[in-house]
């Protein structure tokens, strides 16, 4: 029986079709074995035909396993390399890495050059201009990723954190400087709005939410092991509740579940479910053509934020509470602007606003 492929020239092979093949780019077993170099065509034809294996090579069946999987040939016997991603995939997963503040430019520049080796050189020339990290507002300096990885060894050994805060100067730099240190339970990550949250509970079981790249890098994933906490409050901290509910990750100490009642245009529904998930009812208003209510729930300081932001689209009537927040808010905004308000216009008042942001604007 002649001498059965090296694993060096197996990996040779593995290389050349990852790198040069695709669907739309295969390869000539002859090309093959020329591009690889100095090896003969029964070498080339054994690695890419299991049924050429020998059952004493038991030393490399990862390998021989990879070809099964990975490599495919066409009609014409041409061969190619199978990739787990198509090229929108991937360029999904770079803009979202690049849309992560998080995560600093050199970090970036990384992890995209390790997304890119994921498809072949020709399937990388239509992924498009790529943007570049540093040019996109990402902090210079992030311990976000490091981080990361301590969180999850200690979700995953179910041990307690321990860690310090960072906090910018006046000049936004973050600066290491408190010495106090907190303990908590790590229980989920969080993506929101490119930057990513530990949710957590404190020593008194309430949750807590961090932003990583705001904990200092003597992040610790002690030995000690996990207090118990309410199978409850566990389902309150779900990442996919949690952040529904606290779009803006608010504080704990924040923390107040409201039902809100909204009157909107229904063209602009999705100004809701954008920020606060698919869980809300809609009831048209007959006495309003083209408006309905909306009813959702909501931890009350994100709503207040949410309605100030869209004060011109949408008209809050529920809780009495929050429309009265909003309403000493409205007058406090007034009053300090109201000596530049009228500039350029000496007919300006008040009262030519109203009824045009009366339950939002079409």
């Amino acid at each position: 029986m002649d001498k059965l492929p090296t694993q060096l020239t197996a990996w040779k092979i593995m290389k050349v079709l990852q790198e040069e093949t695709d669907a739309e780019h295969p390869i000539t077993q002859e090309c093959l074995r020329k591009a690889i170099g100095d090896v003969d065509r029964k070498t080339v034809y054994r690695c890419l035909n299991k049924s050429m294996w020998g059952s004493e090579d038991d030393e490399w069946s990862e390998d021989h396993e990879w070809f099964e999987r990975k490599v495919r040939k066409n009609e014409r016997g041409s061969v190619y390399y199978q990739g787990d991603f198509e090229p929108a995939e991937i360029r999904i997963l770079i803009d979202s890495l690049l849309a992560n503040k998080s995560i600093n430019p050199r970090q970036s520049a990384d992890l995209i050059d390790k997304l890119k080796a994921l498809l072949s050189k020709h399937q990388q020339k239509i992924l498009g201009s790529s943007q570049v990290a540093k040019e996109w507002n990402k902090q210079q300096k992030s311990t976000a990723v490091y981080n990361t990885g301590v969180i999850m060894e200690a979700i995953e050994k179910g041990t307690v954190l321990s860690f310090r805060s960072l906090y910018p100067d006046c000049n936004g730099i973050l600066q290491d400087s408190v010495k106090v240190r907190h303990r908590v339970v790590p229980y989920q990550l969080a993506l929101v709005k490119g930057f990513y949250y530990l949710i957590a509970f404190d020593e008194e079981n309430r949750i807590v939410t961090l932003r990583t790249d705001l904990i200092a890098s003597d992040l610790k994933a002690t030995d000690e092991k996990v207090w118990a906490v309410p199978q409850s409050v566990r389902e309150q901290a779900a990442a996919w509740l949690y952040t529904e509910q606290h779009p803006f990750m608010t504080p704990h100490h924040w923390d107040k579940q409201i039902c809100v009642r909204a009157e909107i245009f229904r063209r602009n529904i999705e100004l809701v479910t954008a920020t606060f998930g698919q869980q809300i009812h809609v009831y048209d208003m007959p006495e309003k053509k083209g408006y309905a209510i909306v009813l959702f729930r909501a931890n009350y300081y994100d709503a207040f934020i949410w309605a100030m932001q869209n004060a011109n689209r949408v008209r809050i009537t529920e809780p009495e509470e929050l429309c009265f927040k909003l309403y000493t808010a409205g007058c406090t905004l007034g009053l300090k602007y109201r000596d530049s308000a009228s500039y350029g216009d000496k007919n300006f008042s008040i009262a030519n606003t109203r009824g045009k942001n009366n339950g939002g604007s079409k």
